[in-house]
């Protein structure tokens, strides 16, 4: 997995005040460095169901 990760990989610069909602659930996610204040929400709750099935959680 690792060998495709930068094959798919997307980066957004934000602009102060913007951001990103995304399913951590269906995609792999991080940063790169910054400085300055930053303000991290989370919000919690069940998909849409047009979005199709959530991926199943591996078991153990």
């Amino acid at each position: 997995m690792v060998q495709q990760l930068p094959a798919g990989r997307l980066r957004l610069r934000l602009a102060p005040g913007h951001g990103v909602v995304l399913d951590n659930h269906r995609l792999l996610h991080g940063r790169t460095g910054f400085s300055g204040e930053r303000l991290t929400l989370r919000a919690l709750g069940d998909p849409h169901p047009a979005l199709g099935p959530r991926p199943e959680r591996p078991v153990g």
